[in-house]
């Protein structure tokens, strides 16, 4: 940007112009006067004319032409340089979700990972300005690295069902892939060193290159700029024997954890469908058995308390149940201290309208109270 500029130079040209036109307007004028003067004629009329200074009517004329060219250049909007510095301020939040064949039991509606997916669309929505990634797991994880753009994370879980991953519950995997997700400074870590994706995007803001072994982190977290939080959506079933142990590396390094336990205590068979996505029956077992499962709230509770306390769980179950649950985890989200998640120096041009619109005032003004007469002698006109 030039020092100077104008938003809008076409009425830079209309003050030129006008200051111009104004002029002549004013010589045509004076020039009709005189005429008018002399084809009149009168000793009277000759008084009153020879009582009109022509230095003052100029004068008059030539403020008023400037005033309105300054009032149409300030609409013309002078701008100088200028720049701001943008930050985003939010938390980091790893939103995981159960993708074993458990989770298409229907006791909650219509099934558990539509109701939990459900759930998730909730929470995001209250997560407004923060990251989000998404970690899907079963037997193993997948993971969308932070962003954003909440649709985009999201579309991980829209993309997958429970047959597009080797089955069973690694949700001790899926804690170390979401803590690696949302800490990727944490470079001393050999788990993380396996994570794709760790890049910058979902880096703390000037930390410095090698990142903070896992060892040395505080356990009160008093060194993160910024909260990192992690939510679990799954029913807590067949867990693998690791996952306290991954729920307390999660804690050392910062980040708060929340489960949310789907489905219900009595439990529901495991639907299954052929490739076609059709329905083919129910779940058995080698000796022909049909599987039940249920929803395991002691371990879930108990993880809980290892991440910080029983309200660090939420239950949703068969229709609205656990909603207004989700609502309090959404505020306890909102609650976390915030951090710069974005920064950027944007380029914001300065309003500098003021420059020719006062001196356009002004002008106005002194030519509206001045007057055209002569001063006499003595003090009077």
């Amino acid at each position: 940007m030039s020092p100077l500029q104008f938003a809008e130079p076409v009425l830079l040209v209309a003050a030129g112009a006008a200051f111009i036109g104004l002029l002549v307007a004013f010589v045509v004028d004076r020039a009709r006067r005189r005429r008018a003067v002399a084809r009149a004629g009168g000793i009277q009329l000759a008084r009153m004319v020879a009582s009109v200074s022509r230095q003052r009517r100029t004068t008059r004329a030539v403020m008023f032409a400037l005033g309105v060219s300054l009032l149409i250049g300030a609409l013309a909007r002078p701008q100088t340089e200028g720049e701001s510095t943008w930050r985003r301020r939010g938390i980091d939040v790893a939103v995981v979700v159960d993708l074993s064949s458990s989770m298409l039991a229907r006791d909650a509606y219509p099934d558990r990972l539509t109701a939990a997916l459900g759930a998730v669309d909730r929470v995001m929505a209250e997560l407004e300005g923060d990251r989000v990634a998404a970690v899907a797991f079963a037997a193993t994880a997948l993971h969308f690295p932070l962003t954003h753009d909440h649709r985009a994370a999201s579309l991980l879980f829209d993309g997958l069902r429970p047959g597009d991953l080797p089955q069973g519950s690694g949700l001790a995997r899926a804690i170390e892939r979401a803590r690696c997700v949302v800490r990727p400074d944490l470079l001393g870590d050999p788990a993380c060193a396996r994570t794709g994706g760790r890049g910058g995007g979902g880096g703390a803001l000037g930390t410095p290159p090698g990142g903070v072994p896992l060892e040395e982190l505080p356990t009160d977290a008093t060194g993160i700029d910024r909260a990192r939080a992690m939510v679990v959506f799954t029913d807590g079933e067949t867990l693998d024997r690791d996952v306290a142990a991954q729920v307390e590396r999660a804690v050392a390094a910062g980040i708060e954890l929340y489960f949310v336990g789907v489905g219900t205590a009595g439990g529901e068979l495991i639907p299954e469908y052929d490739d076609d996505g059709d329905e083919i029956g129910w779940k058995k077992t080698e000796d022909g058995a049909f599987v039940t499962t249920r929803l395991d709230e002691a371990t879930l509770v108990r993880l809980a308390e290892l991440a910080g306390g029983a309200d660090h769980y939420v239950r949703i179950g068969e229709g609205s149940q656990g909603l207004g649950a989700l609502d309090g985890l959404a505020e306890q989200l909102n609650r976390l201290k915030k951090g710069d998640l974005d920064e950027r120096v944007v380029r914001i041009p300065n309003e500098a309208y003021h420059w020719l619109l006062f001196p356009a005032f002004v002008l106005l003004l002194i030519e509206a109270c001045a007057s055209e007469r002569r001063h006499r002698a003595g003090g009077t006109r």
